[in-house]
């Protein structure tokens, strides 16, 4: 005969882990591994039997303490018998009392809470709201024109919901009057029946937590949950849109039961820069350009947005309006290579007062230019 797998070592937890620990780990596995989430899959079936021949044992206190000093070879010890296998015979493979009426759900065998395992896999087939993953977070975050330009890496303060750490996410903690379940023995569970029906639901008189006399957690006040402050770290890529919407996977609020948490998602608003606008990937800038310049032609310094300074050239005879184009000076393509481009709009400019020398040479020029 194999020997057997450490109990521990098949619910992954430590010689010490606490009975939430050991109860949060069995129902990850459990559903994980289930028989009717793998039909057709034997070595899920097999391994569902491990885990739960591994949980019956070391979520009782008494027969966890025999087991911790005995191994394997504790007395009273025995998963061979005619309840330690799984009979499919119901659609969800709930065990049938073949020998009376009606059925056992959880009797004989492991002793499976069908109920809450399969509220948790399939939630609205079952009547119950199983394990859900955690809410997303929106959160609005205004830059500037040019941090949008080079990106950057700023810390996001959010209201944070996460499992009280003082007592695990149940509400309640041990105190000085704790004792075990009268009523269910310290299991948890308690069985009535309606009619030829016999099940197993949550002990009414401890609410399934298998012990009396808790004392309510000081640390979250009974809720299970601790709203906290929390600074999240978040990048913000180089050539980020107005109206861009950041995910950041794993931010949001905690699920439930061990499922991932949700997303937060950071709104982009980008302040108006006093002489920039942006145009997708371009930026436009309006610059004014001497009359002179703009007929006789000439140099012109135009500012970029990265602080910058290029020279320009302005070719005779170059109109108001006219836009001259800036390669690779614009905002970075969030999708794809490369920069946009700077647009320059020249606006020709006019001095206001002329001396009479400067007048007489205009007049002279209009002359001939007519």
């Amino acid at each position: 005969m194999a020997k057997k797998r450490d109990y521990y070592e098949i619910l992954g937890v430590s010689r010490n882990a606490t009975p939430d620990q050991i109860k949060k780990a069995y129902r990850r596995l459990a559903r994980k591994h289930h028989p009717d989430v793998n039909p057709g899959d034997s070595k899920a079936e097999e391994r569902f039997k491990e885990i739960q021949e591994a949980y019956e044992v070391i979520k009782d206190p008494d027969k966890r303490k025999k087991y911790d000093t005995f191994g394997h070879e504790a007395p009273g010890f025995d998963f061979s018998g005619p309840g330690a296998g799984y009979y499919r015979g119901s659609p969800f493979g709930f065990q049938t009392d073949l020998g009376g009426s009606g059925f056992d759900f959880g009797g004989a065998g492991f002793g499976v809470n069908m109920e809450d395992l399969f509220g948790e896999i399939f939630g609205a087939q079952t009547g119950r709201r199983g394990p859900r993953r955690g809410g997303d977070i929106e959160s609005e975050l205004t830059i500037s024109l040019q941090q949008a330009l080079s990106g950057l890496e700023t810390k996001v303060n959010l209201p944070f919901n996460r499992e009280c750490y003082t007592c695990g996410g149940e509400g309640e903690v041990l105190g000085k009057n704790v004792r075990t379940c009268p009523t269910c023995g310290g299991s948890g569970r308690a069985r009535s029946a309606r009619g030829p029906l016999k099940y197993a639901g949550p002990c009414p008189t401890c609410k399934g937590k298998g012990k009396t006399g808790l004392d309510r957690c000081s640390t979250c006040g009974g809720q299970g949950r601790l709203n906290q402050d929390q600074l999240i770290s978040v990048k913000i890529p180089p050539g980020v849109k107005d109206g861009s919407r950041i995910r950041v996977a794993g931010k949001g609020k905690s699920g439930s039961a061990g499922v991932p948490a949700g997303d937060l998602f950071i709104n982009i608003h980008i302040e108006k820069h006093p002489l920039f606008q942006r145009e997708g990937d371009d930026l436009a800038v309006e610059m004014p350009v001497d009359f002179l310049d703009a007929i006789l032609g000439g140099k012109l310094k135009v500012p970029t947005l990265d602080g910058t300074e290029t020279t320009m050239t302005i070719p005779p005879g170059a109109q108001g309006g006219q836009i001259f184009r800036l390669r690779g000076k614009g905002m970075p393509r969030l999708k794809g290579a490369g920069r946009g481009d700077q647009l320059v709009k020249v606006k020709i400019t006019v001095p206001k007062h002329l001396d009479a020398e400067s007048k007489k040479l205009l007049e002279e020029l209009k002359k001939r230019s007519s």
